[in-house]
């Protein structure tokens, strides 16, 4: 689903000096909202605000049949609660960074939009001016029970050239690296769980759907173009420093392409070993993923972050009872992977940020924004559990991610009851800053070079990744193509800076 290192992207958070000031400014400790909580500045001021409308970008899986009716709902809430109207603007995710991208590039006006690390990466549109820089002075007046629930160490990793561009969504944050199988051929074959400790382990539970299921239009290995292999504790340590750029973790701190990795040639090899087997639909590169999920027809599927208590999701969108095989501890990353964004071109940037107080503190509006309506598209159950309606017209529960404090939100019957306490608990024990936590690598000088090798990683990634590509012939003109991208001159700069930050921060004698 998504090509990220699970624990690498803790370490290239961008944190400049002025982040003590800021989150000193913006954080006290972590905590839960009331779940009847609305903002503090529209009780007594929404009598003298004036009507506005905001523009709302996000992401979603699919097309939702009862749109219109939640959008109707919701403005209710809103129109009550801050004096506003909400034009909702959901984007199939598959086409959101395309889009967004498009959008910003022609100064749309629009007022809020999800953004993340992992899709429409917030970082490089702060970078060029894309987002309303938010003050301490701003989060202080009309984001007070967001920033209680928002730790230092997420203020940090959403900072970019030390200014808060973007507000962080709490989610649960501790995750591991591991496979979703589904629960019938773990019985079917008698496999056991325990015997896989690392990628390769699960081979032979996928050797025996291979042969024994894949005529019945079973997908053994749901790979679809993304690099999962992030854990290989036999490979050189390395930290990544930069897009396509690790630094190696052996004392040298030397910069080296992804591309000449210990860690990404053995997933290469692995993945084109295993199409060669047939564990891959034969067209994993073109098509699209959830036309087989969805309808349980992947066996085994992998991901970079299962977390705690999320099976009863998968099951639900897959249909078949799916069990977690977790292969890395669960470590809680500080890393802003979803956020709202308000756009440069807001005419009402204020008002943008009372709603997003409102998303995360209205308990009803956000599961309105989630599920739809009670008794029309779920049943509430007891507490605070609920049932999805059979063929429901309005379901955004996989893209939750996008709407707000997701500790509000109403737990799926078969979710453990602990779920939110457990994941609070987690979020609160963080993993310790990376080392390379405030290194700033300043691009200015191959702004070219790194735009023309993500283009040239662009065009080959995914097919490399989907195992379609015979690496013998492919590799080496990969490695020509990036070279001509500019590749030395980018790393030369890149290992020029790291080395003065390090002598800097005292790791290396000059």
């Amino acid at each position: 689903m998504r090509n990220k290192n699970w624990l690498a992207s803790a370490k290239l958070m961008l944190v400049g000096l002025m982040t003590v000031s800021v989150v000193s400014a913006c954080s006290s400790k972590d905590g839960q909202t009331s779940a009847s909580a609305s903002p503090s500045t529209s009780a007594s001021a929404t009598p003298q605000l004036p009507p506005v409308e905001l523009t709302w970008y996000y992401p979603i899986q699919a097309a939702q049949p009862d749109q219109t009716k939640i959008e109707e709902a919701a403005n209710k809430i809103i129109k009550e609660k801050i004096n506003a109207t909400v034009k909702f603007r959901p984007i199939a995710q598959g086409d959101y960074n395309t889009k967004m991208n498009t959008i910003v590039g022609a100064a749309e006006d629009f007022d809020l939009a999800f953004t993340s690390n992992w899709l429409w990466n917030f970082r490089p549109v702060a970078e060029k001016g894309g987002f309303y820089e938010i003050t301490n002075e701003m989060v202080a007046k009309y984001l007070p029970n967001t920033k209680k629930n928002i730790s230092d160490a997420f203020w940090k990793s959403a900072l970019v050239n030390d200014k808060v561009n973007v507000i962080p969504t709490i989610l649960p944050s501790a995750n591991s690296l591991g496979f979703k199988v589904q629960k019938r051929f773990i019985d079917k074959y008698k496999f056991d769980v325990k015997t896989v400790k690392k990628f390769e382990d699960i081979e032979p539970l996928l050797k025996q759907i291979k042969d024994n299921d894949a005529k019945d239009g079973i997908i053994p290995f749901g790979n679809f173009g993304s690099s999962y292999y992030t854990y290989c504790p036999d490979c050189k340590p390395y930290t990544t420093i930069a897009a396509n750029h690790r630094v190696l973790e052996d004392g040298t701190y030397k910069v080296i392409p992804e591309i000449e990795t210990e860690i990404t040639n053995k997933w290469w090899a692995l993945s084109r070993s295993w199409y060669e087997k047939g564990y891959y639909h034969k067209d994993n590169a073109t098509v699209k993923p959830a036309d087989f999920l969805n309808k349980g027809l992947v066996a085994v599927d992998v991901h970079t972050s299962i977390a705690y208590g999320n099976e009863a999701q998968d099951t639900a969108t897959q249909g078949q009872e799916i069990v977690y095989i977790p292969i890395t501890t669960p470590v809680a990353s500080p890393t802003t992977t979803a956020a709202f964004g308000i756009s440069r071109t807001s005419k009402n940037p204020e008002r943008s940020l009372m709603l997003i107080e409102l998303l995360n503190t209205d308990k009803a509006l956000l599961n309105l924004l989630i599920y739809g309506i009670e008794g029309v598209h779920y049943d509430k159950l007891q507490g605070d559990f609920i049932k999805p309606k059979p063929n429901t017209a309005y379901n955004a529960k996989p893209v939750s991610y996008a709407f707000g404090y997701s500790f509000n939100r109403y737990l799926i019957e078969g979710e453990p009851a602990d779920y939110h306490t457990k994941n609070l608990e987690y979020n609160k024990n963080m993993a310790p800053e990376g080392k390379y936590a405030d290194f700033n690598f300043d691009k200015k000088n191959i702004a070219t070079e790194e735009a023309s090798m993500n283009a040239v990683m662009t065009e080959y990634r995914k097919a490399i990744n989907s195992g379609n590509l015979d690496l013998t012939k492919t590799l080496p003109e990969l490695k020509e193509k990036m070279k001509k991208a500019g590749q030395d001159k980018y790393i030369a700069e890149l290992q020029k800076q790291l080395d003065e930050w390090l002598v800097k921060k005292g790791i290396q004698k000059k």
